[in-house]
């Protein structure tokens, strides 16, 4: 039979194995959590980058807009004939073509701000509902007077209408259906 002593003893030696034990599985369980976290926070990361877009190879898109700081954004009412733009370059207009010094054809589709001189007072274009203006007198052809309708616009039908509403308003009625209100530009 064991004494006291060793008795003792026994019982230290299961203590501290107990102890190393318990602090080896704490330590394992400790690395293991770290690195499942570690590979969910990537993951996270990942489809968070993949949801928001970051990996689409499309660049992009530009707009050639005119809200450049110092750029006009309007035609000039005393002529069309400028030999510079805002940006420093030539450009040429007559007839149907619009070159700032590339070859342009003249077929590209451009968007031309409606404008219209009678008896020296200028009509531009007014971006507002068509149909809260009615039709009164044909002041007939648009392309019969100066502005974008002669020089831009010849080869669409369109006529010049005043407006019952509004003396200061004008309608063109195109050709294919569609309407542009040009009002009166106070000099």
């Amino acid at each position: 039979m064991k004494n006291y002593d060793e008795l003792t003893n026994d019982l230290l030696e299961r203590r501290n194995r107990y102890v190393t034990d318990q602090k080896r599985k704490r330590k394992t369980v400790i690395s293991v959590a770290t690195s499942l976290c570690c590979v969910c926070l990537v993951a996270l990361l990942g489809i968070g980058v993949w949801q928001g877009g970051m990996l689409n190879s499309q660049s992009p898109i530009s707009l050639d807009d005119s809200t450049v700081i110092g750029e006009k954004d309007y035609i000039n009412p005393d002529g069309f004939d400028n030999s510079l733009s805002s940006n420093g370059e030539n450009i040429s207009v007559s007839g149907n073509d619009n070159s700032t010094g590339d070859s342009t054809n003249k077929d590209d589709v451009c968007d031309i701000l409606g404008m219209v001189v009678i008896d020296g007072e200028t009509y531009l274009q007014f971006f507002t509902d068509s149909e809260a203006y009615t039709l009164d007198a044909c002041l007939g052809d648009a392309s019969d007077y100066e502005g974008t309708y002669r020089t831009h616009l010849n080869d669409i039908a369109a006529k010049l209408y005043t407006a019952k509403e509004d003396s200061n308003v004008l309608i063109v009625e195109l050709g294919n259906g569609g309407t542009v209100v040009l009002k009166k530009v106070k000099q």
